[in-house]
């Protein structure tokens, strides 16, 4: 992204900044959705403003096309660890201190 579009779009909702891409640039709606998809991305999700659909819905896009390209699946689930588990790190200390 060029840093002009960049500070044009800064602190502004994707239903904003959209529109006044298009304006400015001349671009009319076939061609944003055009230049989206080439991305990956569903318009209907930036005009929407709600990141975590956008986000879910870019995600998933971008996976199917990796495994489309490698020939095999991708695991999709997300590692949460457990805050129960003690980092190696302490586990080396606990053991020194009983060690001696």
């Amino acid at each position: 992204m060029a840093a002009k579009t960049n500070r044009t779009i800064s602190d502004n909702a994707p239903s904003n900044y959209l529109v006044r891409i298009q304006r400015y640039t001349d671009i009319d709606d076939n061609k944003l959705e055009k230049i989206l998809a080439s991305h990956l991305i569903k318009s209907v999700t930036l005009h929407s403003d709600n990141f975590d659909d956008f986000f879910k819905a870019r995600e998933s896009a971008l996976l199917d096309r990796i495994e489309k390209a490698i020939g095999k699946s991708i695991s999709r689930e997300v590692y949460v660890p457990d805050d129960n588990i003690a980092e190696p790190f302490e586990d080396e200390d606990i053991m020194d201190e009983q060690m001696g």
